[in-house]
């Protein structure tokens, strides 16, 4: 009896799940498959063949039932590959269930209340009460980029000056100052300058914006900001930070010991991370607003 080609592709396919068996084997299982495909299609001749493949299933699983049928051991490797216990898929697995985490805590990036001036960053990790934004510093806003190679020997200082806004900034290695703001408004002589020992950027004709500097670790900052928030990250160096009115949060390198002098004339101040008197110098201050080290 001469089959339709898609009968023989399937019957074709079930002989590839075989692999196992002996010739005797997969001859015994070959026929008994034929012959109940042939009363199949004799009984049910209205059947369409896709119908007819639905109903049996998948090829390898088919010829797998009639090996049980037929007393047949079946061996795990012809139900096909155990893709759970391979460790591509358990590093999948790992690397999907990381980014996941990793996305569902750190989502959204940014995130800004015009009504209340709460603004959070990476999923609420990082919190700040009453900043000020007009609409255009998160829509329709502008970014400005600056970097410069410095001589540890030639400058002593690193100073920026802002009006408003969050700055985030950490130590790095290298003699790079980079820095990168999404403000408001562009002023062509808002550049690093070199004035004397001194790296100068003074950025407080830009308006509001969100700021992000890497400092040299050999070269002492100093920091002015007049209304907003002034995030250290990782922080491992000499820093002079002021803010008028605002908040100041500082995460300190594990490996560092500071001398840690904070004034708050109008607010509140907190260190989790003990003083040293002998220790690199970090002085915190603001008028109106609130300190944090930790």
């Amino acid at each position: 009896m001469s089959w339709h080609p898609q009968i023989q592709k399937y019957l074709y396919e079930v002989e590839l799940s075989l692999k196992h068996l002996s010739s005797d084997e997969k001859k015994r299982v070959l026929e008994h498959a034929e012959q109940r495909l042939r009363s199949y299609v004799d009984q049910y001749p209205n059947l369409l063949l896709g119908e007819l493949f639905t109903a049996l299933g998948a090829p390898q699983y088919w010829g797998q039932s009639i090996c049980l049928e037929l007393g047949i051991r079946v061996s795990k490797k012809a139900v096909g590959p155990v893709w759970y216990k391979k460790p591509q898929f358990i590093a999948f697995v790992v690397i999907g269930g990381l980014l996941g985490y990793l996305y569902l805590s750190f989502t959204p990036l940014y995130e800004w209340n015009e009504q209340t001036g709460a603004l959070s960053l990476f999923g609420g990790h990082w919190k700040w009460d009453n900043v000020q934004f007009n609409s255009q510093t998160i829509q329709g806003s502008q970014v400005v980029r600056y970097s410069q190679i410095l001589n540890p020997k030639e400058t002593n200082q690193i100073k920026i000056n802002l009006s408003s806004g969050v700055v985030h900034v950490r130590s790095s290695a290298g003699d790079l100052f980079r820095g990168e703001c999404q403000v408001t408004q562009v002023s062509p002589s808002a550049t690093i300058q070199q004035i004397g020992s001194t790296a100068v950027l003074d950025l407080s004709s830009l308006g509001n914006g969100l700021c992000d500097f890497e400092i040299p670790k050999g070269i002492p900052l100093a920091l002015g900001l007049d209304h907003g928030q002034v995030q250290l990250s990782e922080w491992e160096q000499n820093a002079s930070i002021s803010v008028k009115t605002g908040e100041i949060r500082v995460q300190t390198h594990t490996d560092q010991k500071f001398d840690i002098q904070m004034n708050t004339l109008q607010g509140a101040s907190e260190s989790k991370v003990p003083s040293y008197p002998k220790g690199i110098p970090l002085s915190l201050s603001v008028e109106q607003g609130s300190i944090r080290v930790e």
